[in-house]
């Protein structure tokens, strides 16, 4: 099952061995059955807790749902396990729909975490017609309490995401650009849907299909538009623009962007 791109990570909670710590929410009755998506928060020591290794404790968290009742983790936890998904696209999120009964049938709960607001996570609910909860994260908080995206994970000299980003519009593109730069030494290599009249013209006709006889979802991006989020994002300031390539055969159209720390 494909639930993970270049820069999603899925982290497997078991209920057994969790001690999960006191969130300062008031209590919460079971989890809502269906989906639901809002913004979550961590839990009040998140900012002293020490760096997550493997087999310790896994950190509490806290949700309010779409019946305004807050959730946490370890209520979460009292049926079954718990796969957390970080960084999912859209192609990862149906992808964990299509297997969430298989799951369920296992006690695994699936729970996924977006760098998005509340509005465009019920978006994405609503779109995809979701039946598991989809969280809000749009500040990393979360994804920083469980380590994603850690500067301890390893540095490199280059990090390459081919096609992992055209799920994302412009905005959500460079943030996690913007995340995975504090790993690399030297620059970021990625490709982009470029919004071409052509582009627009076949992604809006595609949506006519049946949705099983679509193409994976991607967001056609204005290049102007993207190269001004990049300029204006704190986390690539020490990046300048390299090397460019574009792709155009036939219905596949791609280009590439090299960004290179100075």
């Amino acid at each position: 099952m494909r639930l993970a791109t270049i820069l999603a990570a899925g982290l497997l909670v078991a209920a057994g061995p969790l001690h999960a710590e006191a969130a300062s929410a008031p209590p919460a009755t079971s989890p809502p059955s269906g989906s639901g998506a809002a913004e979550a928060t961590p839990d009040a020591g998140a900012s002293s807790r020490p760096r997550l290794s493997l087999g310790s404790k896994a950190p509490d968290f806290q949700y309010q749902s779409y019946d305004a009742l807050w959730q946490n983790l370890h209520n979460v936890l009292e049926h079954g396990d718990v796969l957390l998904i970080f960084g999912a696209s859209d192609v990862d999120l149906r992808t964990l729909e299509r297997e969430r009964e298989s799951l369920m049938r296992s006690r695994v709960t699936p729970l996924a975490l977006v760098e998005k607001n509340d509005r465009d996570v019920w978006a994405s609910v609503r779109r995809l017609g979701l039946t598991f909860s989809l969280l809000a994260d749009p500040r990393g908080v979360i994804g920083a309490q469980y380590g994603v995206f850690d500067p301890a994970l390893g540095r490199f000299d280059y990090a390459v995401a081919m096609d992992s980003l055209i799920h994302y519009r412009s905005a959500d593109m460079v943030a996690m650009l913007g995340r995975l730069s504090a790993n690399v030494e030297r620059g970021i290599i990625f490709t982009f849907a470029p919004r071409t009249p052509a582009l627009t013209l076949m992604h809006a006709v595609g949506r006519f299909f049946p949705r099983q006889d679509r193409a994976p979802a991607i967001e056609p991006v204005d290049a102007g538009e993207l190269r001004r989020h990049i300029a204006a994002e704190p986390a690539l300031s020490t990046f300048r623009e390299g090397h460019t390539f574009r792709v155009d055969s036939g219905f596949y159209v791609s280009s590439a962007m090299e960004i290179v720390k100075v």
